[in-house]
């Protein structure tokens, strides 16, 4: 390869680390989670909020936790076991991924009013 070839390599290769910080492959081995916790579906958020944009990674955080469902499993359920840990391939340090998680994704409060915002929810889909 010449070298504009590998400079275009190395280029493309800076994007993809600078927009995905968590090397997560959504393979699962970290389920199930004894929290309930979509942590494959989390951490998609989490880069996607580097990835596209913080808003985008909100909304798949919002998806991806279950808000909708009236029972939604927060990152910050998250009680730090590290079942998930062990099982992971990668090796990745989810609890603590957990907690940047709820940092950058998880509106403050968000535990306490999840449950309201579904009764609201409830009657609006009436």
């Amino acid at each position: 390869m010449t070298s504009d070839e590998l400079a275009v390599i190395k280029e493309v290769v800076d994007i993809f680390t600078d927009s995905y910080k968590v090397l997560c492959t959504g393979c699962n081995y970290c389920m199930p989670c004894p929290k309930d916790i979509n942590i494959p579906g989390i951490l998609a958020a989490l880069n996607t909020s580097y990835s596209i944009g913080r808003f985008a990674g909100i909304s798949q955080y919002m998806t991806n936790i279950g808000i909708a469902s009236g029972v939604p499993r927060l990152a910050s359920s998250c009680i730090n076991c590290g079942a998930c840990h062990e099982r992971c391939p990668q090796n990745l340090e989810i609890p603590e991924l957990m907690a940047q998680a709820k940092s950058r994704l998880q509106p403050p409060g968000m535990a306490a009013l999840a449950p309201h915002v579904m009764k609201v929810i409830g009657r609006v889909m009436r």
